[in-house]
This record gives structure tokens, sequence and C-alpha cells, in this order.
């Protein structure tokens, strides 16, 4: 009666010893099973949320190939360029906006931290699958060696696409170049190991406190150059702003504002709450918002670290300043301004910009050079020592010589267009194989989930088999059992009917 009552067949160890611990076992395994499908599910559900990232990747990939393309064609001039390279710096941060909110849960996606993830997808310890997905980045999405460079004593020789800055740091201006000749000559592929490269040199004179801009005009449009060498201007500036603690005399005055100027005529104000004090990040972040929305500045902003990082495509000078506009609340505590070498690294120290009344003194930062050579090795040197610095300039390069990514790709120019598009070329192939490999991810993820409900249901059955009743023969069993109760009971009472029959034939 109690195995029909409750449908098991094993209701207490003394029933089945040796069962019971069997059935528990498959229980564990059935449960786990049940959760290891969960998984399976979850983790199907983030590779199909990074294939459909990739995908909007690849859309906005391919639209800034047709731009590129569109920039590299010379029927356009200047202000079409510019007007290209406005929507290539927004397309740009649109990408980077991707690959930094793109999220499953609290789990960021493409940022380069979602590396060697493994997903519990069976009812055991160590039954994982893993997955890694790189940084999605514009920072990260580089291009192959795409040349080497050797040593010449006083520079380098570059094949290929290879960036270098020019000069050192003054007391307002960061990265100034030096007064110095640079000279270029072509390299017999013969004399690769060492000897002194001595053919059709030119030079291009370089005055101190020139922009990255005019140098590389000069080297472009220098008559015996032939395009043998193609200079890229670009440039990038830091700027950090530390606000004063506490209200009280830093606190704002009614109106006030904070009011970043670059390049002298650019301006963008940041309003500060009446009677409260700066909050350095949401300036910050307000004035790359703003500056990325003016298009004809052509200057690239973001917030990295606590700090706006200015990026200008076109190489020119990035001239800054921070004022406020009551110069007695005095809610800035400083202002620090650097820039960058061509190998990504920052100058330091950085300048302090100093206040008077309200305004600080004017900072440049200067930009660098990178220089491009189609087929033939061209060697690059200064007339002052060190002068040019780069990735281990003056000595044999290797590694990443020629590396250029996704970010610092411009079309204000043909020669960078041309640039551009085998750039994006590499980007797009790069996505596609990533995209790759989500779809095998989720093949197999989906195979993954065939198989453990397969397992889960042979399981169940055979656990069903050991641990659950028989209905049938538990039924037959008990209506046996039951006929015998009645049989004997019927056959007691007729024993006593027959006992009463005799006493009563006594009594006549």
């Amino acid at each position: 009666m109690q195995r029909l009552s409750t449908g098991y067949r094993i209701g207490s160890a003394r029933d089945d010893a040796a069962g019971l611990q069997i059935a528990n076992r498959m229980t564990s395994q059935i449960n786990g099973l049940t959760v290891a499908l969960r998984n399976a599910s979850d983790s199907l559900s983030v590779t199909q949320t990074v294939e459909g990232a990739l995908g909007e990747y690849t859309q906005i990939l391919q639209r800034m190939r047709d731009l590129a393309l569109q920039a590299a064609s010379d029927s356009n001039g200047r202000s079409e360029r510019q007007a290209l390279e406005a929507e290539v710096s927004q397309l740009k941060a649109e990408l980077d906006r991707i690959a930094e909110t793109t999220s499953f849960g609290a789990n960021k996606l493409l940022d380069g931290s979602y590396e060697g993830k493994s997903f519990q997808v069976g009812a055991n310890s160590c039954e994982t699958v893993s997955l890694s997905v790189p940084s999605m980045a514009t920072e990260g999405i580089k291009t192959p060696d795409m040349g080497t460079c050797a040593d010449t004593g006083k520079g380098v020789r570059v094949k290929g696409w290879e960036a270098f800055s020019l000069g050192g740091v003054a007391t307002t201006t960061v990265a100034v170049p030096v007064a110095q000749t640079l000279t270029f000559m072509d390299v017999p592929v013969v004399e690769l190991d060492g000897e002194v490269p001595v053919l059709s040199p030119f030079t291009v004179e370089v005055k101190e406190g020139d922009s990255a801009t005019t140098i590389a005009k000069a080297i472009n449009d220098h008559a015996d150059n032939g395009k043998r060498v193609v200079a890229t201007a670009k440039n990038k500036a830091k700027l950090v702003m530390t606000a004063k603690a506490g209200a009280g005399d830093v606190a704002a005055s009614p109106g006030e504002t904070v009011t970043l100027t670059v390049n002298d005529t650019n301006s963008f104000d940041f309003s500060v709450k009446d009677g409260e004090a700066l909050v350095a990040s949401n300036a910050l972040k307000e004035w790359a918002s703003a500056i990325n929305d003016d298009s004809k500045l052509g200057v690239r902003a973001i917030v990295e670290g606590g700090a706006l990082i200015l990026e200008s495509a076109s190489g020119d000078d990035l001239t800054i300043t921070v004022a406020e506009s009551d110069s007695s609340a005095m809610m800035v505590a400083s202002a620090e301004l650097s820039g960058f070498k061509s190998d990504g690294s920052e100058i330091t120290p950085p300048v302090a910009l100093t206040f008077t009344t309200g305004v600080t003194d004017p900072g440049t930062v200067k930009g660098y050079i990178e220089f491009h050579t189609s087929e033939k090795l061209v060697a690059v040197a200064s007339s002052v020592a060190d002068a040019i610095t780069g990735k281990d300039a003056d000595v044999a390069l290797t590694g990443e010589a020629g590396v250029l990514s996704l970010r610092e790709l411009t079309v204000l120019n043909a020669e960078s267009a041309q640039q551009a598009i085998a750039v994006l070329d590499y980007a797009i192939n790069f996505v596609d194989t990533q995209r790759g490999c989500m779809g095998a991810m989720q093949n197999r993820v989906e195979h993954t989930v065939y198989n453990l409900q397969n397992i889960r249901q042979n399981m169940s059955a055979s656990r069903g088999r050991l641990v659950d009743a028989d209905y049938a023969s538990e039924v037959a069993e008990m209506t046996r059992l039951q006929i015998l109760k009645q049989a004997s009971i019927a056959t007691v009472v007729q024993a006593n009917e027959q006992a009463r029959d005799v006493l009563q034939l006594l009594r006549w």
C-alpha cells in the first residue's frame, strides 16, 4: 500500500540499500544535467550576442571602407575630405562604443576582458567549454607587421608604415621639433645587412617649432621625393584636470562655467550648478561629447582613465586653454597637458598649465610624423643625434614595426585614404574571422544541448525503473493479498457459524 500511495518502490534504505545509493547518484546526475542545459543555453545566448554585435561592426566597417574609397579619389577637395573624415570619426567612435558597452549580465564581451571564459555544460567537474573574445576596440584591431627597419646610425630604415616623433619638450609646448635636416635615401635590397645607403638622397629642412603638418607637407611636396616616401602627420594630446575638493570658497556662483578652448577659436562650456563644487570628470565627458559633435574641428575626443584624450587626424598642433568665468572662484585645482610619441607612449613629465586671472596659459601639443614607402626601402636620418625617436630608433626594428590600428586611420588626403582601405580590409577580415568562431561555437553548443537532453532523458528513464513502483504488479499483489485475506475471514466466519448451529441443535 505504501508503494502505491507514494509511487516509489524504494521508500527507505531498508527497501533496497544498494538501489537507494544508485538512485541518489542518478538523481545528482539528472539535476546536474538540468543545470548544465541552462548553462549551455546561456552560453549560446552569449555567442549570439557577440555575433550580433560583430554583425553591426561589419556594417560600420563596410561603410568606412566606402568612405575611404571615395576619399582616395582626387576628385575630392579638402572640404569634401573633411566631411568624409567627420563621418569616419563618428563611425570609429561608434565602434568603440559598441566594444565598450556590449555585455551579457555583468560581463563586458568586446572590450578584451572576456578571455578564457568557461561554461559548465556537464553534470560533473571540469566538463566545460571555453570561449575567448578579443578586444574589438579600434585601438586593439591592428594590422600585422607591414615592414622592417634596420640601423643606419642616426636614423632608421623604413619599409611599409612606420611612425617616428621629432623633438623634445619645452615649458609650455609638448614635443617641439628641434631645427634639423632630414635626409631620405633609397636603400638597395642587397645592402640590408648593414651597408650605408647612398642612392639618390634628398633632404628636408625642419625649423624649430614646425608643426607635424608642416613637416609632412614639406616631405611630400619635395621635388626629388617622387612619392618614394609619403609622410602623414598625426597628433594626440592628454588633458588632466583636477577640481578643488569641498564647497564654500570653491562653490560655483550663479551661471558660472568652466570653458575648454581648442585651437584658439573652438570653445566648449561646462556649466557648474549654483553653490556646488566642480566635478572634473563630468566636465571632461561633456567636453568630449561636444568636441565629437563639432565636425569642423577635426578632433576626436574620448575620456580615458580620468583624462581627456584629443586626437587630431590631420596632425595639426593642439592648443589648449582652460578658463573659469568667475576668476575669483578658482574651482580648478590644476590642469596638466601632455603629448604622445609615435609608439603610443606618453611624453613625460606633463606640462602644467598655469592660471592667470582665471585662465590658463595656452599649452600646445605638437604631433608626430608617420613615414610610408610602397616598394623601395628608404632610410631616414637626422642631422641631430637622437632627434628621431620611435620604437627602438637607431637599431633594427622588428615586431610591431609598421603596425597600424583601426583608430589611427584617416581619410584627410589620398595617401592616408589608400592606407585606410588596406587597414579596413584587414579589420573586416579580422571581424569576419571572429564571427566565424562565434558561429562555430553556436553550432557546437547546440550539439551539446541535444546530447545533454538525450543523456538526461535516458538517465531519468533508468532511474525511474529503479525507484518507481510498478503499479501493475503492485496492484496485482495487493489484489491477491486482499483475496487471501477475505477468504481467510470467510473461512473463520463459516467455522463460527457451524459451531453456533451445533449449539442450537443441542438446545433442542
